[in-house]
């Protein structure tokens, strides 16, 4: 079928050439180009399918289309499941750094808790500090009137020394133990030490 229809059309070009031609219509240049551009044609039209498995150098026409077309769903494929596994990489990137970041924020919390805590123990370290300062110069005071006035009884002197240590004592006593009624125990305890005056 394909023959006869090439025969067709090399018939009707040219008898269509030759009679411009004749007609002087056509230059002989003109003629010859249509001519074999007819043949050509012709002959395209006729073994099409021999024409698509020619080989270009050692390639088939139709076999390196279909080559090229498995190469390019091929490498499609691949740069599908790059795009797979990069997105997977990057989920557990992700999955990672917010894994990471909650880890960070907890550090910083117990950091900032510490810190806290430091300060208290400053704090509280400082007061001991005064306190300790406080004692020892309530100690030197105790011990300066007691040893100026170890010979007296009864004296003015004696008793307004005496009065002074024990308004001391009861600030140590206050610093030392801050709760009233543990104060008081803790007096009580020590005065049952003492044997009873005769």
């Amino acid at each position: 079928m394909r023959e006869i229809l090439a025969l067709l059309f090399v018939v009707c070009i040219f008898v269509v050439t030759i009679y411009l031609a004749a007609a002087k219509s056509l230059d002989y240049k003109l003629v010859a180009s249509i001519l074999t551009a007819c043949i050509i044609g012709g002959f395209a039209i006729a073994y099409g399918n021999f024409i698509k498995k020619l080989k270009w150098g050692q390639v088939e026409i139709e076999t390196a289309k279909k080559e090229i077309g498995e190469i390019k769903e091929s490498a499609i494929d691949d740069i599908k499941n790059e795009i797979k596994i990069q997105k997977v990489s990057l989920s557990s990137l992700i999955d990672t750094a917010k894994e990471l970041q909650n880890k960070i924020e907890e550090q910083k919390r117990k950091v900032e808790k510490l810190n806290d805590s430091a300060e208290k123990t400053k704090s509280d370290i400082e007061k001991l500090s005064q306190a300790s300062k406080k004692i020892a110069l309530i100690q030197i005071k105790t011990t300066y009137l007691v040893l100026e006035t170890k010979n007296e009884f009864g004296t003015p002197r004696a008793v307004a020394a005496i009065e002074e240590v024990n308004r001391d004592l009861n600030r140590v006593l206050e610093e030392v133990i801050p709760d009233p009624v543990a104060r008081s125990a803790w007096v009580s305890d020590l005065q049952d030490k003492l044997p009873p005056r005769k």
